[in-house]
């Protein structure tokens, strides 16, 4: 059996804690909400809601700011072990450190927001400078105007964010390697309503760590709640690099069980191919999480190779939103690689304060 240990300290301020939390883990937002533009909690969202903000802020070493402002910080530690029929190797890198800042005043119904945040990662190129170590990831000026009665909430944002493309946790390795990871210099436009949400996004170009890419054109998304317990969608992107168009869906059988899927066709240099994804998600008691996962891509519909085809399987404890623990067996299939076939073990440890 091939092993490989992936190992992530993740820390920032609590007052940051919740929407980093929810965007960085295993967890979507679909799974708590009904969209992912801070939609009704469903009863699985409040139930978990409730365990992991139910902690005062003195346990975690808060900072107190104004009611306007919060700060955080968070870093990714990665330490490897790989073997596979062709070498083994180890390596321990610091990926990611981030500081930030997230402004935030509400007049009546209308809320503005801004977020800036400053960072470095470890970059691969050879005679790296400390421009290659130090980047801008993400930074945006967002409007919101909430209509209490109708639960219709509206939203103008204007920076450099990733994509709302599908369902895009970051588990999600294959489609996140099409570049669907990376921020982009965009303006988004989204009408939500409880069970409904429209958004579009007008994309300038796309940011590679400290590098920008020539990237332009247009992101469409629907989506709507069905019976309470279905959430169905539709999206597009097409810009002069890539194009992907798809439907996704979150099935949410019971508090305890929900189903992710998730199907793409996308388009690289004139060819047309298909990229799958469905992942079930079973919570055993709260905080502690088990799923399982099948994720494949081809280069072409009309034949079966090139192809990469991962299952997956592991579990997930957080008792609270500082404190993640995860152990993922993987087995995987890349006839794009020399060595098509290799099986991995991921064992994480997430920490925030």
């Amino acid at each position: 059996m091939k092993f490989f240990v992936f190992i992530f300290f993740f820390a920032h301020i609590k007052a940051w804690a919740f929407p980093q939390f929810i965007s960085n883990q295993s967890t979507h937002c679909f799974q708590c909400h009904s969209s992912d533009q801070n939609g009704l909690l469903n009863s699985y969202g409040k139930n978990y809601s409730r365990n992991i903000l139910s902690q005062s802020n003195s346990e975690y070493l808060d900072i107190q700011t104004p009611s306007w402002l919060q700060v955080g910080a968070r870093s990714v530690f990665l330490q490897t072990f790989t073997e596979s029929s062709q070498n083994s190797q180890a390596a321990f890198s610091i990926k990611r450190a981030e500081v930030g800042a997230l402004l935030k005043q509400q007049v009546d119904s209308h809320e503005f927001t801004a977020l800036a945040t400053f960072g470095r990662y470890e970059p691969i190129a050879k005679d790296i400078t400390f421009r290659d170590y130090a980047y801008l990831p993400e930074f945006y000026f967002n409007y919101q105007i909430v209509e209490n009665e109708s639960d219709l909430l509206l939203n103008v944002k204007i920076g450099r964010y990733k994509p709302n493309y599908g369902i895009a946790i970051r588990d999600y390795q294959i489609i996140n390697e099409m570049n669907f990871g990376q921020e982009r210099t965009q303006g988004q436009l989204s009408l939500q309503g409880a069970e409904y949400e429209f958004l579009y996004s007008r994309l300038f170009n796309r940011r590679d760590y400290n590098l920008t890419s020539s990237e332009s054109g247009d992101l469409l998304r629907l989506s709507r709640v069905v019976k309470k317990n279905l959430l169905i969608g539709i999206n597009s992107y097409k810009s002069n690099m890539q194009s992907f168009e798809g439907v996704f869906a979150v099935i949410q059988s019971s508090d305890e069980l929900s189903t992710l899927l998730q199907i793409d066709q996308h388009h690289f240099d004139d060819k047309k191919g298909v990229a799958f994804f469905i992942r079930p998600e079973y919570i055993i008691q709260q905080g502690l999480k088990f799923f399982s996962a099948l994720e494949y891509r081809n280069r072409q519909i009309e034949t079966s190779n090139p192809h990469d085809q991962q299952i997956s399987a592991g579990l997930q404890y957080f008792p609270y939103a500082q404190v993640d623990l995860t152990a993922v067996y993987k087995n995987t299939n890349n006839t794009n690689v020399i060595s098509p076939d290799s099986q991995s073990l991921w064992l994480s440890v997430q920490l925030s304060m």
